[in-house]
């Protein structure tokens, strides 16, 4: 998958920032696949794009800069028969509530730029050219002296094989942090298998509010 930032830091007019591709769009950012299948952007975004295609359910916004109207990639709130846009401060906060979860420390949205390229280098020094790439890091210097930090943590050596992708290189180690007395295998089953289902101390899943998809 290939993605690239709308109006980003890096292409305000008169900046000497030299990561973007035209005026208006920073350059093309690569996300490649990885397993488990559960954890793959790539897949992950294929069905997010697929489930918010419906014609007319979606409102479009006008970006006065492009003179034309579009669907934005995230959506919130179900009002006036369409789905609007979720504002910017929405989005951080849903991150922000991820991070908490994980117990991720002080870590703030701001922060999972450098933490994630920051965790590629460490656990793979010659993937440098990779994580600069995927951070939009316009200098390996910027990278190094502003946003590199050590990542704490214990894990074994990465495979030659996955060496080259730094996707996968961000998740290995990752072990999926399911509720009390819930197991991996059902943690990552398809969401319909958790309709009518009781988690102990939690409750009994209803439904999804979006649907089981």
């Amino acid at each position: 998958m290939q993605l690239r930032y709308f109006w980003p830091k890096e292409v305000v007019p008169g900046s000497s920032r030299q990561n973007s591709t035209n005026t208006y769009f920073s350059k093309w950012v690569l996300v490649r696949g990885t397993t488990p299948a559960e954890t793959n952007t790539v897949e992950v975004m294929r069905d997010f794009l697929a489930r918010s295609s419906v014609e007319g359910l979606f409102a479009h916004t006008y970006i006065e800069q492009l003179q034309e109207s579009f669907q934005p990639l995230i959506y919130a709130r179900f009002s006036r028969g369409q789905f609007q846009k979720s504002s910017v401060d929405h989005i951080s906060n849903v991150m922000q509530s991820a991070i908490d979860r994980c117990e991720m420390g002080e870590m703030m949205t701001c922060h999972i730029r450098g933490a994630s390229t920051s965790k590629i280098v460490q656990l793979v020094p010659e993937a440098l050219a990779l994580a600069l790439d995927l951070g939009r890091w316009t200098t390996e210097d910027m990278f190094r002296n502003q946003y590199q930090a050590p990542v704490k943590g214990a894990w074994p050596p990465v495979p030659p094989d996955i060496q080259g992708n730094a996707q996968q290189i961000l998740r290995w180690g990752f072990t999926p942090q399911p509720p009390e007395r819930v197991s991996v295998e059902e943690f990552v089953r398809d969401p319909t298998t958790w309709v009518a289902k009781c988690l102990p101390g939690l409750g009994t899943i209803t439904s999804f509010q979006d649907g089981v998809t």
